[in-house]
């Protein structure tokens, strides 16, 4: 018997080791899937000056290194790889729809040749001189700089210097250089813990300040909670009581009381102040809801998600928004012909809906025309929401930018908070989906909310 308990129990201590690994594991992919994931969007907005740098300085520098100042070794074939890979960064924004998800993975295998892989294979080529000495520094620098994650910038550098070192004795079936490199190796790990220090230092504080101003807009939304809740409580009242003065009023004139003269239109005006300052007041709340709802960085519980329809919910999010008109409803058209079920939280999709209306109108009433769409589309892997208006699109240099948080784009300062389209990419990953937009300037924006097939 205690044999077996001692079997028993050895058996538990090994699982629970092996859970500890399987955790460990999972939590090492999450960092460097995020530091993967941050690195990306952070360049971005810079890959289209990059593209022209590495498709111009590729060829040029061969020709530097071979007619102007010859060194020991040169290959035209690795610098066109290079400099063909980082033209494809010029024409990202042509790329069509199904290949930009791949943005990503075509930006870690780009940097990872064109820098660490190809400076110190290069290196080692040419026996470690100054010249190239010097380049692989300038290389690691401008890695630092493009994956400014430490752990990105650590896993690329060993990823590409460990590439070259096989490369370099595939060429020449010898380690002759090696020796050379490893003496420079120390001030190369110098550069990449220093530089990547400074950056981790500089993206804390910026997030700090991020979180200081979402910290800052939750509060004033929650407290104009509660004048909000007073003026509605009394316009309330009026509009329950002031029927009945009115009445009176009427009366104590029909019976030759001494009373004010009030004309009917003033009357008829004060009878639809009422409505108006409810409807006011219902659009204050809802915007409030918007705001908090975006700023909030909790966790989402997916404990209470559950399956609904998806035309229900456009038809929710249209009835409950505040349109500014009857104009404003008027210019969104909604096609709703086909259906589908959403595993999620019908609220969170309701403002989801409303973050893209608040957008779209705001173009709409800016230039004055365009009309909104929306319509569902039913897939086999996934069911998808279009909503596609027609104002005046978003520029190409902002449309890789759109979905960061606190990003306003163009828009003039104070209209866009910049958290509304963050907040919904957020929201369908919870549902296990994804949003994506595809624009032309000029013509049309077009947000394809994306859910998987129930």
């Amino acid at each position: 018997m205690k044999k077996a308990i001692n079997i028993i129990e050895n058996l538990t201590n090994k699982l629970e080791v092996i859970r500890q690994l399987r955790l460990g594991f999972w939590i090492v992919v999450s960092r460097i899937h995020r530091s993967f994931s941050e690195s990306v969007e952070y360049s971005l907005p810079h890959l289209k000056t990059i593209g022209y740098a590495g498709l111009i300085g590729f060829p040029l520098y061969h020709y530097i290194w071979l007619e102007m100042f010859p060194q020991y070794y040169e290959n035209i074939a690795l610098r066109l790889v290079g400099a063909v890979l980082c033209g494809g960064f010029i024409f990202i924004r042509y790329w069509p729809g199904f290949m930009r998800r791949y943005v990503a993975v075509y930006w870690f295998i780009t940097f990872l040749y064109s820098l660490p892989f190809f400076f110190t294979f290069m290196l080692l080529m040419n026996q470690g001189n100054t010249v190239w000495a010097m380049s692989t520094m300038a290389a690691l620098t401008l890695l630092i700089l493009i994956a400014h994650d430490w752990v990105l910038v650590i896993i690329m550098f060993s990823l590409g210097s460990i590439s070259a070192f096989f490369a370099y004795y595939l060429a020449t079936g010898s380690t002759a250089t090696v020796d050379q490199y490893l003496v420079q190796l120390p001030i190369y790990l110098f550069l990449v813990v220093a530089g990547s220090i400074f950056n981790y230092k500089s993206i804390r504080l910026k997030q700090e300040k991020l979180k200081v101003l979402a910290t800052v807009g939750t509060d004033i939304a929650h407290e104009l909670r509660t004048p909000l809740l007073t003026i509605k409580t009394n316009v309330d009242g009026l509009g329950k009581y002031m029927p009945v003065l009115f009445e009176a009023h009427q009366l104590a004139r029909q019976r030759g009381l001494t009373v004010a003269d009030l004309p009917q239109n003033k009357l008829n005006a004060l009878s639809g102040a009422v409505d108006r300052a409810q409807t006011e007041l219902g659009k204050a709340n809802t915007i409030i809801d918007m705001l908090l709802m975006n700023f909030g960085k909790a966790r989402i519980d997916t404990d209470l998600f559950e399956h609904f329809w998806m035309a229900g919910i456009v038809d929710e999010a249209l009835e409950r928004y505040p349109f500014q008109s009857q104009y404003e409803r008027s210019k969104i058209i909604w096609q709703s012909t086909g259906n589908f079920r959403v595993w999620g939280s019908d609220i969170l999709l309701v403002h989801v809906l409303f973050n893209l209306f608040k957008n779209a109108l705001y173009y709409v009433n800016e230039l004055g025309r365009g009309t909104i769409s929306i319509s569902l589309e039913n897939g086999r892997r996934f069911n998808v929401l279009r909503f596609r208006d027609t104002a005046r699109g978003i520029p190409y240099s902002e449309l890789p930018n759109i979905f960061d948080y606190l990003y306003s784009g163009s828009r003039k300062p104070g209209r866009n908070t910049g958290v509304g389209l963050a907040y919904c990419k957020k929201v369908m990953e919870y549902f296990r989906g994804d949003i994506i937009c595809e624009s032309i300037p000029g013509e049309y924006t077009e947000f394809q909310l994306r859910f998987p097939a129930v």
